[in-house]
């Protein structure tokens, strides 16, 4: 993480030097992912936000407010995640991104998860789901399906959870994707246990 803000840094120093607006966007967006003070990391991502809306970058604009949702989500700020996301998936509806709509969708469903609104979660995870499969399986991909089973496993039901769960592991696998492998492990560790089904808990822990 360190690293990462360091050669962040590195990076926006020099991309404001060359003014280059598009490479200081990118600059700002990373940066204020791994920034320590919050004030500063909105600061960052108002700035990219700024630049790209500017430069009429929608790529840009997509991605800086997908990364700016995720930042409030794991800093437990919510109602600020749902609604930088909310503006993201209408900015890609409204220019018919699809691509972008599947790892978009995933964020948003991540934050309904941690809203507890699982319903609504299932209903964008699954839209995004069926996206992703006329594109094949990338990493976005294995974190819908991943997201798709904590909503089962979220309201006990295990099987549907268990099934969501092994289609991730599968790709992951497929794709040797070790950090996600892990994470498949790990729920349906937590699947099996539940189940009471011991030894297959222990085998995924």
């Amino acid at each position: 993480s360190f690293c990462a803000l360091d050669y962040g840094l590195q990076a926006l120093k020099i991309s404001q030097e060359l003014n280059q607006r598009d490479r200081e966007a990118w600059a700002l967006d990373a940066v204020a992912s791994f920034y320590h003070e919050p004030e500063q990391s909105v600061e960052m991502h108002e700035r990219a936000l700024k630049i790209f809306e500017d430069l009429h970058d929608l790529e840009g604009q997509v991605r800086v407010l997908n990364n700016w949702a995720s930042v409030l989500l794991d800093r437990g700020d919510v109602p600020a995640a749902l609604e930088r996301s909310k503006k993201c998936l209408h900015l890609i509806r409204r220019h018919s991104m699809k691509k972008d709509e599947i790892f978009v969708s995933g964020t948003m469903g991540e934050i309904l998860i941690a809203m507890g609104e699982y319903l609504q979660a299932q209903e964008i995870l699954q839209n995004a789901i069926s996206l992703a499969d006329t594109y094949g399986p990338d990493i976005s991909h294995v974190y819908l399906l991943v997201a798709m089973g904590q909503t089962y496993l979220a309201q006990n039901e295990l099987e549907q959870a268990e099934t969501y769960f092994l289609e991730a592991l599968s790709i992951a696998t497929h794709l040797e994707i070790r950090s996600e492998r892990m994470h498949c492990h790990q729920h349906l560790s937590e699947v099996y246990e539940r189940c009471g089904n011991f030894d297959q808990a222990l085998e995924h822990y």
